[in-house]
């Protein structure tokens, strides 16, 4: 027997309207969900096909990568270490150090950008770029992403010098700091056109490689922050002066202004490299050590023809010194009296001249063409000198026989030459 109750019932109605309530209100949202979810589809859409649209081939990013493992693989097959190259292998082929790139070679604040310390700093270089290339080179078309990529590796590699001008230096990772960099200007700058998704999934991967990189950069002493910090600050500051919304239509203005702050910002470079105090680089025997130190860590093949030239030297520096001894005996004795001045003049050329002619053949087995940069400059002053102490003894000799004062001044002339190029060879 079922007996009614008014109040039960009325509790179990009140449940159940309370219930379609609650149901209604979930059906509600989730349709405003599924209206949010659907515009944000549709704005990632218009997004990607805008992208695609106005940079519908890469070509920077690509080439990049493959410079930067082209340069990894030749160093490697002439002899560098594939997983920890010293010092002076990277600084050989073009890595960053102050001593070096403030006193002449500016031209490291390039090249340290695509030489890499080892397999896995450039695995992890690489696999950066190849996740936030494409994306950045899209957003600011090639010529724009070109031009974020190169001031932001100039500007990582000033920063370096600059914080660390001691210390050696090399790697992508401040261009691709400044890629990243890019990203977050261009979000910044443009957060109205930019999918919230979009920005997000790529601010997370930009994350997870900067604190890679981070990680990299304190467990890698070539490997300074300096640099990394320079780089996305040159980014960012970059993308909020290029940044414009996607779309073909933007595509004339984009390209001006990435011209424009290419110039500029190369031509800024420039005048910072030489506003960088260059207090703490100054010593020109540590130059010469490292420049020394680098010439002599060439591969063994030319190890023989340094070899080679050193003897030859020891050779010649011994004739030098008999040459020079005998002309200061025979010049004192002849400006005493004791020596007439045409037996003068038959001394040097029937004795110094044909010695000296003889001197260059000291170094005719040096294989020249093998020797290092640094040891080949050397060579070729060595014979200029040579030539210029021959022709000092010739035309002293000739002017003294036939009385000319001008062959005298010109033998003078080349006694002045030769100790000018001997000058020049002690400070190579």
């Amino acid at each position: 027997m079922t007996v009614y109750d008014p109040q039960n019932q009325s509790e179990k109605n009140g449940k159940s309207g309370d219930s379609l309530r609650d149901q209604w209100q979930q059906y509600q949202q989730d349709q405003v969900l599924d209206a949010e979810l659907a515009r944000e589809l549709g704005k990632v859409k218009n997004f990607q096909m805008g992208l695609m649209e106005q940079s519908p081939r890469l070509w920077v990013t690509p080439a990049i990568l493959a410079l930067n493992i082209l340069m990894f693989v030749v160093m490697v097959a002439t002899g560098v270490s594939l997983m920890s190259p010293t010092g002076l292998e990277v600084l050989k082929w073009g890595a960053s150090n102050g001593i070096l790139t403030l006193n002449g070679d500016w031209w490291r604040l390039l090249t340290a950008t695509i030489i890499h310390i080892g397999l896995i700093h450039l695995l992890v270089n690489m696999y950066s770029l190849y996740i936030l290339g494409p994306a950045v080179e899209r957003l600011f078309q090639p010529l724009g992403y070109f031009t974020l990529y190169w001031l932001s590796g100039l500007g990582g590699s000033l920063a370096s010098v600059w914080w660390q001008p001691t210390v050696t230096s090399a790697g992508a990772s401040g261009a691709i700091f400044g890629v990243f960099g890019a990203l977050l200007g261009f979000g910044f700058r443009q957060k109205e056109t930019l999918p919230h998704s979009v920005f997000v999934n790529l601010r997370n991967s930009g994350l997870m490689i900067l604190g890679i990189n981070f990680v990299l950069g304190l467990s890698v002493d070539a490997i300074d922050m300096a640099g990394h910090m320079g780089g996305l600050a040159v980014g960012f500051a970059l993308a909020m002066v290029m940044s414009q919304p996607v779309g073909l239509s933007y595509s004339s203005k984009r390209r001006n202004l990435a011209l424009a702050a290419l110039f500029l910002g190369t031509g800024l470079s420039v005048g910072v490299y030489f506003l960088l105090p260059r207090t703490a680089v100054s010593n020109e025997l540590e130059q010469l050590r490292i420049r020394q130190l680098i010439e002599t860590s060439t591969s063994r093949k030319n190890s023989s023809a340094i070899q080679a030239y050193r003897a030859a030297v020891r050779r010649f520096s011994k004739k030098n010194k008999e040459l020079s001894l005998a002309f200061d005996k025979i010049r004192a004795k002849a400006s005493k009296g004791k020596v007439s001045p045409m037996a003068f003049a038959t001394f040097l050329l029937s004795q110094q001249v044909p010695e000296w002619r003889k001197s260059s053949n000291y170094f005719a087995t040096v294989p020249a063409e093998d020797l290092p940069s640094f040891y080949s400059k050397k060579l070729a002053l060595l014979l200029k000198y040579i030539k210029a102490r021959e022709n000092h003894v010739y035309y002293l000799g000739k002017g003294i026989q036939s009385n000319d004062n001008a062959m005298v001044k010109k033998a003078d002339a080349m006694l002045q030459q030769s100790f000018a190029l001997l000058s020049q060879y002690k400070q190579q």
